[in-house]
């Protein structure tokens, strides 16, 4: 159990770097029994922390646990001393001894995280909607009432794609009921009376759009300025980072019934894959000399985004896809 003088110290932290009461009140109540904190620390005092959340994510119908780092913050009279970069390395390093293939975090910064071995995994495109609604399309305002009906929509669309993450009506209710009781605002999309998507909006940006089609967002009532993230695209979002190579090839969907060898060197070593049948078959060390990989063009390949990595040495063996992933916090 977590010392009642440490929480305080971690939510006074929180408050201070990222100045929202709220969200620290909702995550030191709601999310502690499920996370695991990292902290760097002299004499008792808490200079940096992070922590891990972990969720599923289904990549072309495996489903996986994956550890997601947040609120990385460093007290602002200790900044600039590489404390962040210490804490975040501390909690790469648990996670990769705890057996995770890779771990997520949605950045402050890209370029900051790229210097600790994360490249981005997910884009998304920014949609502004026109004024036009649809035939057949209408819209009502979002209600607390409404979070099992938004908890099946995310599901029946997220779904659509081959790589995204799971949430269950649980996680619904605390993050979108939450949000709605503290000025967050959403609307319900129907297609000829039947639900058919939603928009969820807070802070002053829209956080998650899910429909069967994207004209169904024309016509919203949004605020100006208003844009959809949709998956997929060129706005980095969500990066990712190695913990295990090993690990990570054998999660990861291959080209469908393709068989194959691939070496490559990582940090190194030469590594020989085989594929069978659009399965993983083995990873083993070779004196061959490989196509030279970093960790994070290696991240990059296995997350669909193989098409954004010169010289791919995976062309053909694993598939490009876009992982639909809204998760910041």
């Amino acid at each position: 159990m977590l010392d009642e003088a440490v929480k305080n110290q971690l939510i006074k932290l929180h408050k201070i770097c990222f100045n929202d009461g709220d969200y620290a009140d909702f995550f030191f109540e709601n999310r502690l029994p499920e996370i695991k904190i990292y902290t760097v620390e002299n004499e008792g005092e808490i200079l940096s922390a992070c922590y891990a959340r972990f969720f599923d994510l289904v990549l072309a119908g495996k489903q996986i646990r994956i550890p997601f780092l947040t609120g990385v913050a460093t007290s602002p009279n200790h900044r600039y001393k590489g404390y962040a970069r210490e804490v975040v390395l501390k909690a790469k390093n648990e996670l990769t001894n705890e057996g995770y293939p890779f771990v997520m975090l949605h950045p402050f910064n890209h370029d900051f995280y790229r210097k600790l071995g994360f490249e981005t995994i997910n884009y998304v495109t920014r949609l502004s909607p026109t004024s036009q609604v649809a035939e057949g399309v209408t819209f009502r305002a979002m209600e607390l009432n409404d979070i099992p009906l938004v908890s099946e929509l995310y599901d029946s669309n997220i779904s659509t794609h081959s790589a995204y993450k799971l949430r269950g009506l649980k996680e619904t209710e605390l993050l979108i009921g939450n949000s709605l009781k503290h000025g967050g605002f959403g609307y319900i999309i129907y297609h000829n009376g039947i639900p058919n998507g939603y928009i969820w909006c807070e802070d002053g940006g829209c956080v998650e759009a899910l429909a069967k089609r994207k004209e169904y967002f024309d016509g919203l009532p949004l605020p100006q300025g208003y844009t959809l993230p949709l998956v997929g695209g060129n706005i980095h979002y969500s990066m990712g980072s190695v913990l295990s190579a090993e690990q990570l090839l054998k999660v990861i969907p291959y080209s469908e019934n393709v068989s194959g060898n691939v070496c490559f060197e990582l940090q190194g070593t030469n590594y020989n894959l085989t594929v069978k049948r659009g399965l993983f078959h083995s990873l083993t060390t070779t004196l061959s000399q490989g196509t030279p990989l970093t960790e994070r063009e290696l991240i990059s390949i296995c997350l669909g985004q193989g098409g954004r990595v010169k010289d791919n040495p995976f062309e053909g063996i694993i598939p490009y896809y876009d992982l639909a992933c809204y998760e910041i916090y």
